[in-house]
């Protein structure tokens, strides 16, 4: 079958709107049809008014390269074996012999295991004697045309030395890993519970008391690993199950239970937490991996937090047995009770805190973003430390508030034994800031510090930014602090599960979600520090602050930037707002009789009566609470002019320094713009304030002019350099100064990254050292006591297991700590050694013997470039 190659044309048009405003639209065709050519448009010449050059067409692609060659080559490659891969797959539904793998004897009636491998055969003896010990397999007899399902007798009876006079045998079904139902006889005897047993067959029980149906513990492994790593339901894997093809004919016997509704529930929920306590070991110790950070462990230098309003819960679906009975005792759940007791206690001062710095709308204290009735939980407040593991968890039943953030600081700032600064990273950090301090949380302010994430950051002004954004705030590093989001992006697809959920359920599963997570992130905790001291080394090296002096002189720009970026606020006295106020009253009255008196001029300019009136009666009511406020105050008529010029000078020297502020901004955005493309995140977002901040100012120009003699355009007050600004008597930083002052910030934060990652490397191999050397501690007693109980000897092999991660980690962690002359081969050597005491029975087809049959020429490079060039291949497939 050939490859037709197209080749597909970019084309541009150059649209202007009535405005003035030019936009540029694009299209692909395809110039092979026979009507493309005269669809080719001329390029539309661009008015004399703009400097753009014309815009070229994308380069076309070279279809005669070796690459495209090559797919054209592999395509036809497979092509050529469909046919092939077709009959062969027939053709082998047939016994490829009649003679038995085992004993040599030529059958009729061949008998094949597909579980056995696709070599199996048996004649009939030889297939009873091998699967009287091996379970779970589905031989097929041949019968001259077709397989007919062979029905086997499935016992699972103890071989240990238990002997207790009770023993019986009982029926049960038992799911093995594929999914497939059987018959099984299983021993069982009084003196152990039924599920004990079962265990011992490594059957998981489908309920706690008398179990009818039992799944094997790889069924349920896959399940599990399915359920929190690709956010698989239940129902879904139980589906998927039905599906699978086989070549044979099953027995209809093999599918009396409905596997979903014997899996789903407590079953399931029960396996996940026997898995994790077996993954954690914090049965048996109490110092674990996942459920503290190796290197924070309970005391986190920096600390995310943010709310998820995706993983919300139903009422309709139940508290279970109880919103506190869950299997983890709420280990990184807050208790429900115990913080409404918390809400219910906390004062606050319910008046607003400002929200001029951000656009964000879900830090206020009294407003809740989510009010659907049939919603007991709203979303979800998480909290994680510097290096992405989980540290506190709390279900929002009212919508987000700040007082999450408090109750997070506050029992962060209890568990603290230190007295170093703790930094919260928060997306409204500046609000969280202002509120603790109007309320006079002097025992958290004194501990923590505040930065804003710094994707995040980009949706406040200059000012907090400054005062407030991550690469401004002393000792966050590199430490972008969105964490928290690379963690809402892994349980967000967990919402359509976990909302039909009991709630004690939803809370074992996110809790489980969370500590795989934890795990993951553990694996690659050394890789992840080797990448951020690799980065923050390269940042030093690339500086162009070469020189001390330098860099002091950038220091100075940037203490100048931020004490330029204060705003300073004009205050008005009680006279001059009721002085303002009544002025303001006589306006809106002419304004209001003046539409009344003339339709037209009130059908030309569009004023809403309605809105005036509404107005007005504002007015009159500030109006009212003045005179009450201002008993006392005399002032002349005859001087109310007077009064109302100076007020009017001073409204226009507090629009100029707002306008001046905005400008700066403007100026900054303006810069941090030319970094990103226009399709990247960080783009978008910039554009976004970049568009609000124009909006802002037009509407401050408004005022500006309502006070002003002069009327000014936005072009003279557009640039912080503007003769408009010259009498305010501050200095504003050029683009140069700026970017100067952003590469020492930058400079400054990756020298503390240094520094702090060298810290943090050592701790995490000293971390590593102390669980090697625990573990080894279990190891030795255990050693002692082999010889006492099947459990010590079962503890021998899961302490291995253990030391086998830990190892893991420390090959994971090799870069970073030869980064900084940590050498760890002599360890890994030792324990390679005991890994590989097996090998030695493990007898390798010599490589000559490989090559021997391998054509050399063009077929060793394909497969070179194959394995080169496969997950490409993979995602072009896709």
């Amino acid at each position: 079958m050939p490859i037709y190659k197209r080749k597909l044309v970019k084309k541009f048009n150059v649209v202007v709107s009535e405005g003035g405003k030019r936009s540029r639209r694009t299209q692909l065709f395809d110039p092979s049809h026979e009507h493309a050519a005269s669809a080719i448009p001329l390029p539309i010449p661009l008015t004399d008014s703009t400097d753009e050059p014309m815009i070229d067409s994308a380069p076309d692609i070279d279809y005669d390269s070796a690459f495209c060659k090559k797919k054209q080559q592999r395509f036809e490659y497979w092509t050529d074996i469909q046919s092939k891969l077709l009959h062969t797959h027939i053709e082998e539904m047939c016994p490829a012999s009649n003679v038995c793998r085992m004993c040599g004897i030529s059958v009729p009636e061949i008998i094949f295991c597909i579980d056995c491998g696709p070599s199996a055969y048996y004649c009939s003896e030889c297939n009873t004697k091998i699967h009287d010990i091996v379970v779970f397999h589905s031989p097929q007899i041949w019968k001259g045309e077709f397989y007919v399902p062979l029905l086997m007798k499935n016992i699972f009876s103890r071989f240990d030395e238990h002997n207790c006079g009770t023993e019986y045998m009982s029926t049960i079904y038992a799911v093995d890993v594929k999914g497939s139902q059987h018959l099984c006889s299983v021993q069982l005897c009084r003196c152990e519970d039924t599920t004990t047993t079962l265990m011992r067959y490594r059957l998981w029980p489908s309920s706690p008391q008398k179990p009818r149906i039992a799944f094997d513990l790889r069924f349920m492994e896959l399940l599990t690993v399915l359920l929190l790593e690709s956010h698989l339901p239940a129902k879904s894997f139980c589906d998927a199950i039905d599906h699978l093809q086989t070549d044979f004919i099953p027995y209809s016997e093999n599918f009396p239970k409905n596997i979903y509704r014997a899996v789903v529930g407590d079953c399931l929920r029960e396996y996940v937490f026997h898995r994790s306590s077996l993954k954690s070991r914090y049965m048996i110790s109490p110092s674990t991996f996942g459920r503290e950070c190796p290197i924070c462990l309970k005391e986190p230098p920096i600390i995310s937090f943010d709310a998820n309003f995706g993983l919300v819960h139903k009422s309709s679906s139940g508290d279970g047995h109880g919103k506190s009975s869950s299997r983890h005792n709420n280990f990184l759940f807050v208790d429900p009770g115990q913080f409404k007791n918390f809400v219910d206690d906390y004062n606050v001062d319910k008046e607003s805190v400002g929200q001029d710095c951000s656009n964000f709308q879900a830090g206020n204290v009294l407003r809740s973003k989510l009010k659907n009735k049939k919603l007991d939980v709203k979303g979800l407040f998480g909290s994680i430390c510097k290096h992405d593991l989980p540290y506190l968890f709390i279900d929002m039943e009212e919508g987000e508030r700040l007082a999450f953030a408090v109750f997070v600081l506050e029992r962060l700032v209890e568990d603290s034994t230190n007295d170093d600064k703790i930094i919260a990273m928060y997306d409204i950090a500046c609000m969280l800031h202002k509120h603790l301090k109007k309320n006079k949380r002097d025992d958290i302010l004194a501990k923590v510090s505040f930065a804003v994430p710094v994707f995040h950051s980009f949706a406040h002004n200059m000012q907090c930014q400054l005062n407030y954004g991550q690469r401004f705030v002393e000792e966050t590093g590199t430490t972008d602090g969105e964490g928290i989001e690379r963690l809402w992006s892994y349980l967000r697809r967990f919402k359509s599960i976990t909302k039909e959920m009991s709630y004690d359920n939803r809370s074992d599963l996110l809790t489980e979600s969370l500590l795989h997570h934890s795990d993951k992130v553990i694996s690659n905790i050394g890789k992840r520090l080797f990448v951020k001291l690799s980065k923050a080394e390269q940042v030093v090296q690339d500086t162009p602050l070469k020189s001390t002096e330098e860099q002091d002189m950038a220091c100075r720009l940037l203490e100048e930037w931020k004490a330029e970026a204060v705003v300073t606020k004009i205050d008005f006295t009680a006279n001059e707002r009721f002085i303002e106020c009544i002025h303001k009253i006589k306006e809106k009255r002419q304004e209001l009789v003046q539409s009344e008196l003339d339709v037209s001029i009130r059908n030309q300019k569009q004023i809403d009566i309605v809105s005036l009136t509404k107005d007005l009666k504002r007015i009159r009511g500030v109006d009212e609470h003045l005179k009450r406020q201002g008993e006392n105050m005399s002032f002349e008529c005859s001087d109310i002019r007077n009064q109302l010029d100076r007020i009017f000078d001073k409204r226009k020297l507090s629009s100029l320094l707002k306008l001046k502020t905005l400008a700066v901004e403007r100026q900054y955005i303006g810069s941090l713009m030319k970094k990103y493309a226009d399709g990247q995140a960080l783009g978008v977002r910039l554009g976004k304030q970049f568009s609000k901040n124009f909006v802002k100012m037009e509407r401050e120009l408004e005022i500006l002019n309502s006070h002003s003699k002069v009327l000014y355009t936005f072009n003279n007050i557009s640039s912080p350099a503007s003769e408009l600004y010259e009498d305010l008597k501050k200095s504003s930083l050029n683009d140069c100064q700026q970017l100067k002052a952003q590469s020492f910030a930058a400079f400054k934060h990756a020298k503390f990254e240094i520094e702090s990652s060298k810290q943090e490397i050592t701790k995490l191999h000293h971390y590593l050292l102390n669980q090697q050397k625990t573990v080894t501690e279990y190891i030795e007693t255990s050693k002692q006591q082999l010889n006492s109980s099947k459990y010590h000897r079962g503890l021998s092999q899961y302490y291995f297991k253990i030391i086998n991660k830990i190892y893991e980690i420390l090959c994971n962690s090799k870069p970073c700590f030869d980064s900084i002359g940590i050498s760890i081969d002599a360890m890994l050597s030792d324990h390679r050694k005991i890994v590989n005491q097996g090998q030695s029975f493990i007898s390798p087809i010599p490589n000559d013997e490989i090559l021997e049959e391998i054509e050399f020429s063009t077929q060793i490079e394909d497969c070179i470039e194959d394995l080169n060039e496969g997950s490409d291949d993979d995602e072009d497939n896709l």
